[in-house]
């Protein structure tokens, strides 16, 4: 309740944050501990700003009771996250120096293992100082009995970048706890070490989907050419999400003997994995593919009609152009939003963020008969962190294609074609 109602004038904000640090360094356990999770919540908020003797006070607390310590570290954890903040602040609030690092792997020594919560935390915010005394660490917490914090160990050797993880990591694929190997592979995969590839294969037949996943996505990102054919055999998997990843690898390792095996995984049960198919056939640019995405653009399945004109349009195809216009001018929302959603999937993640309603990427796309106004120009350039010139110059781009009707451009949409 008391973050919910902090000020928002920042410099009101600053003066109301700073005194948190007079109740930390107060005699009274509990306000003490209270006071801190006070900073946690904040920051989880996005609301932190910079405060150096704020961070003194909580390190304070570090050798204190563990209920106390807990709440320290916790708001220390929130307050190195990597994310913008309200106050339009990109870089974390703070981050471990040299001599913090120190102090942090001292008292992760001295945390019980039934402290699991803290030492999670504590391998967090030692994995945002990407020093590399947090490495033995976070090796020796992969052996920890919580598995939440064997896999937030396993997260931090990634985050570090350190190849000396690569083997400690290799021995998590057969962890009991499928998040845990699933986080080593992720891990793994950051790393960008081809020893992994071969020990990956085996994970591509887990029993768990979700590491099954991360094996396909790990495989392409390391692209090793070798993965071809063990990934090929992904693309019967019984999840459709390990199919879809598969055809996506598939499309990254750039390997045109795919071609064949992608053309059937048109008649997909599953829409996203159609989909896929589509984008991934257009990609490599064979012209196997012109025939069966003709026959998907009066598809019952809106979302794969504007994937195959799309597609088709990729491949030099007019019939593609002619399908997209069509979409685009239709009555039904439906039809509109999916001929967008389908374009962004082959744009960058700029344009992704540009093209979706909620400015997130992620369906349900921007309706191209809204005008783009200022505000939500401003809105993109203050997520995006460019100017509005840049965010201009974007939509200037994207609505030659999506006929977008611009507010700063009244007559655009008019003469685009």
């Amino acid at each position: 309740i008391e973050a919910q109602h902090a000020p928002n004038p920042l410099e009101q904000f600053k003066s109301w944050f700073s005194d948190l640090q007079h109740r930390i360094e107060g005699a009274d356990e509990i306000e003490r501990a209270s006071a801190a999770m006070v900073v946690m919540m904040v920051a989880f908020l996005g609301k932190a700003v910079p405060a150096p003797s704020l961070i003194d006070a909580l390190f304070a607390l570090l050798p204190a009771s563990p209920p106390t310590r807990f709440a320290a570290v916790w708001a220390l954890g929130w307050l190195c996250k990597n994310s913008p903040t309200n106050w339009d602040q990109t870089e974390p609030v703070w981050r471990p120096k040299s001599d913090e690092v120190g102090t942090l792997v001292e008292i992760l020594q001295v945390t019980e293992q039934g402290e699991s919560d803290t030492v999670r935390w504590l391998l967090s915010v030692l994995g945002s100082s990407f020093d590399p005394r947090a490495l033995q660490p976070s090796v020796q917490s992969l052996q920890h009995a919580d598995p939440l914090v064997r896999r937030t160990a396993a997260e931090m050797l990634g985050q570090l970048g350190n190849k000396d993880a690569v083997a400690p990591l290799l021995s998590k694929l057969e962890d009991e706890d499928s998040d845990v190997r699933q986080e080593a592979i992720e891990a793994l995969s950051r790393l960008g070490d081809k020893q992994a590839v071969t020990p990956l294969f085996s994970k591509l037949d887990d029993q768990d989907s979700d590491v099954r996943r991360a094996a396909v996505q790990a495989l392409a990102q390391l692209g090793d050419r070798e993965a071809v054919t063990p990934l090929l055999s992904k693309l019967d998997d019984q999840d459709s999400n390990v199919r879809q990843a598969a055809i996506i690898a598939l499309g990254k390792l750039g390997n045109k003997q795919v071609v064949t095996p992608l053309l059937s995984k048109l008649h997909d049960q599953d829409s996203h994995v159609r989909q896929a198919a589509i984008r991934t056939l257009a990609q490599f640019g064979d012209r196997q593919a012109v025939a069966p995405l003709l026959s998907k653009l009066e598809d019952d399945d809106v979302a794969m009609a504007a994937a195959s004109a799309i597609g088709l349009e990729t491949l030099g195809e007019s019939r593609g152009t002619i399908a997209r216009l069509r979409l685009l001018a239709s009555d039904r929302l439906e039809e509109r939003l999916a001929i967008v959603s389908a374009y962004a999937q082959l744009r960058d993640p700029i344009d992704r963020i540009l093209l979706s309603r909620d400015l997130d990427s992620v369906q349900p796309a921007f309706d191209p008969q809204t005008t783009v106004d200022e505000d939500r120009v401003k809105e993109a350039s203050d997520q995006l962190n460019m100017s509005i010139d840049e965010v201009h110059a974007r939509y200037d781009a994207l609505a030659a294609d999506l006929n977008f009707k611009l507010s700063w451009r009244p007559n655009f949409s008019d003469s685009a074609h």
